[in-house]
């Protein structure tokens, strides 16, 4: 246990129990808050380093500069006081509060994250203040007067309690379902598969994360790949993972199962997105004018993120409509073994040598159905182009298959 104190004056201070988490009423969790005022030039410059991520959802680090931002920031910078009542708040999360006297609060947190203090709600607004105060601490301005926040201190909040909580009060500003599922770990199978690969911290969990690979996008990846939801040689095929990002991670919500059964495969699907893209780069090249081939506009558009670096930038890309229809075929090459872990039916590097061999004939079907429905979209959402694209992958799979038996 590692505890983190800051000592900080408030302006004002008023300590209430909840109506519910007390000893009258629950017995063995009491939940106390701390409802203060803080002078924004007393708290900030004080609590620069209060740990936002484990608490809340979002990833402050990397705001987009958007109009509620600025007018944070503006707010803060103009001639009024009005700050505290155009603002929200921050509402923290912390082990415990001294009150040491003449209004100095000591703000403990454990800076474990599996205890989850820090900053609930109210991460934007904290962001924001800290970066502008540092802009003018740096440039040795002045910092406005007069400007104070809401804070609410919250002390005995079960960790288990944190995830659940801090979306409740995010719902202000939209979040991501990701980031919420991420907060209660429902994402640590896949960085676990992912942490020996050379890209592993290129998928982004949270919002505003950096990453070229985000994890909603990889959900909808692995949506195509769950056979055990869209049975191999069935008559479904998994549209939906190209048609709306939001469905895959709600299906991923019903039947995490199904998605964790893909754990071992997970760096193979990855790859398997690039090599598709790599592919087609090489077969489509000439085709420039398609409206389901993409033109780079600067050097670094198109990166395929498990390619080693050098090898990792393409020139030319295809649209989704594209992809995912072809990906949807290598549900032929998949099982599930006695571990009930989708897995696959020949090793992974014959499956892309079968790819190779074929991918000219699927691209062939593609531009006939393009050209029969003139609507790339539309090419994604037919099921018969799946069913196509399936079909001549799982022809050629099986004649190996036949073969080796």
């Amino acid at each position: 246990m590692s505890i983190k104190i800051y000592k900080v004056r408030a302006e004002t201070v008023r300590k209430t129990t909840d109506p519910f988490f007390n000893p009258k009423k629950h017995g063995s969790q009491t939940i106390t808050y701390y409802n203060c005022f803080f002078d924004i030039n007393n708290l900030i410059p004080r609590m620069m380093d209060m740990p936002i991520k484990p608490a809340n959802p979002r990833n402050h680090e990397n705001l987009p500069n958007k109009a509620v931002m600025r007018d944070i920031r503006e707010e803060y910078l103009n001639d009024t006081s009005m700050f505290h009542l155009k603002n929200s708040g921050i509402t923290i999360n912390v082990k415990y509060v001294d009150e040491i006297g003449d209004g100095i609060l000591g703000i403990a947190i454990d800076v474990d994250e599996e205890k989850r203090h820090g900053i609930l709600n109210g991460g934007t607004t904290f962001t924001v203040l800290k970066n502008v105060i540092k802009e003018l601490q740096e440039d040795n301005y002045d910092l406005p007067r007069n400007k104070y926040v809401k804070v609410e201190l919250r002390v005995g909040l079960d960790p288990k309690m944190v995830p659940s909580t801090s979306e409740g009060l995010n719902t202000h500003a939209s979040v991501t379902r990701t980031s919420l599922l991420t907060l209660d770990n429902k994402f640590d199978f896949i960085k676990d598969a992912l942490k020996d690969e050379i890209y592993s911290d290129q998928i982004s969990y949270r919002q505003y994360e950096d990453g070229q690979l985000d994890v909603a996008r990889l959900l909808q990846y692995m949506t195509v790949f769950n056979i055990n939801d869209y049975k191999r040689g069935g008559d479904r095929h998994p549209v939906k993972a190209y048609s709306s990002k939001s469905s895959c991670v709600k299906s991923f919500e019903l039947k995490e199962k199904d998605y964790r059964a893909m754990k071992n495969i997970i760096p193979d699907i990855i790859y398997m997105v690039d090599d598709i893209r790599c592919t087609s780069h090489g077969i489509l090249a000439n085709k420039r004018s398609s409206k389901y081939v993409k033109a780079s506009r600067n050097k670094n558009e198109f990166n395929l993120i498990s390619f080693p670096s050098g090898e990792d930038i393409i020139s030319h890309d295809i649209a989704d409509a594209i992809l995912f229809p072809i990906l949807g075929a290598f549900r032929s090459c998949l099982i599930t073994n006695d571990d009930d872990l989708i897995t696959w039916r020949r090793p992974y590097l014959e499956i892309g040598d079968i790819f190779e061999k074929v991918a000219p004939k699927m691209f062939r079907k593609i531009d006939k159905i393009y050209k029969e429905v003139g609507d790339v979209n539309q090419v994604g959402k037919l099921s018969s182009t799946w069913e196509a694209m399936y079909n001549i992958l799982d022809e050629e799979i099986n004649k190996v298959l036949r073969k080796v038996a």
